[in-house]
Order: structure tokens, then sequence, then C-alpha cells
């Protein structure tokens, strides 16, 4: 069994103004036209190489309460990393998207996401933007940090899942800070 890593300090919850209830953004599309779902109980995606070209590998992970999803194993726990971009092509936006579809129901407890960087490129630029769906509403961040020059995990988000009380999102790392 994987745990989840210990956060030494916890920021506020999501506020409402960053969440809409239709959620077709333009990450939503470019995984779509990736090949990835969008529609789900709890979906992460990021995004990258939308701008200038960016040759970095981020990673997308996800530790389950039970486990993790990641490029080594790619679906687990009702959950399933369906896009995994690992030399983006100029001109073409990189996503990587984990979604939890609800044929399963979702195991109660944390599900910690971060990003990984795999293989630093040219991110030095550019960084990468993201989105949380939680039961229909979508939540954006932004990492624009410059230099990211070394591997290493980018804390996203923690979300707590209840089947009583449902979903509470909990913001921690730099991502939901940077402005864009």
């Amino acid at each position: 069994m994987v745990t989840t890593p210990a956060v030494k300090q916890q920021a506020p919850p999501v506020v409402a103004k960053t969440a809409t209830s239709v959620p077709v953004t333009a990450i939503s599309k470019a995984v779509v036209k990736a090949g990835g779902a969008v529609t789900g109980q709890l979906r992460c995606s990021i995004i990258w190489n939308d701008g200038a070209y960016d040759d970095t590998d981020f990673d997308l992970h996800c530790f389950t309460p039970n486990g993790a999803i990641y490029f080594g194993r790619k679906q687990f726990d009702g959950g399933m990393l369906d896009v995994d971009i690992m030399r983006p092509q100029k001109d073409v936006p990189a996503v990587e998207n984990i979604v939890f579809s609800g044929d399963k129901p979702l195991a109660p407890g944390t599900y910690y996401f971060f990003v990984n960087v795999y293989r630093t490129g040219l991110s030095r630029i550019n960084g990468f933007s993201g989105e949380i769906e939680v039961a229909g509403k979508v939540y954006s961040f932004h990492y624009r940090e410059r230099n990211i020059n070394k591997r290493g995990d980018i804390p996203i988000a923690k979300i707590r899942f209840s089947p009583a009380r449902g979903f509470e999102i909990t913001q921690i790392g730099e991502v939901w800070r940077k402005k864009s």
C-alpha cells in the first residue's frame, strides 16, 4: 500500500470564484483531442507546450487511498491515466489526464495529485497549467515558475472523499498561488 506523503502546511480550501459548472475548457478540449476522457466523478489534467515550444516531460501522478496511478501503473482504484505525453511536439499542446470515470465507486479516503518533473527541457520558459474537476466543478491552477531545471515533485492538491460528506479539496503547493 502506498501512503500519502505528509504535508506540513495545508492551505485553505479552493474558493468558488475559480469554479464553473460547465467543464468545457481549453484544457478539457485538448485532453479529448489527445484521446482522453473528461467526464467522471474526479479528474485532474495538466497542459504545457501550449505557447512557446517546451520539450519537458511532466508526469501527472495520483496517490489514491489504496495505491498509485502514474506512468508505471496507468489504471488503479477506479482511476486511469489515459493520456501520457512523453515527447511534446512543436505546435501541439501536451496534456496528461487522470480521470475517475464513475464506473467503479470511489474509495473513501484521500487522493493526492502531484506533477513529477521526469525530464527537464525548455520548461524554464513555460511551466504548466491544469485543472481539477470534482463533481462537475472545475478549478484551475497555474505553475509558471521560471527555471524548472531539475527533477522533482510539484504538489497540486489533496482531495478527501467520503460517501456521506462528498468531496473536500485542500490546496497545497505553489500552483494555486502563481499568477499566469
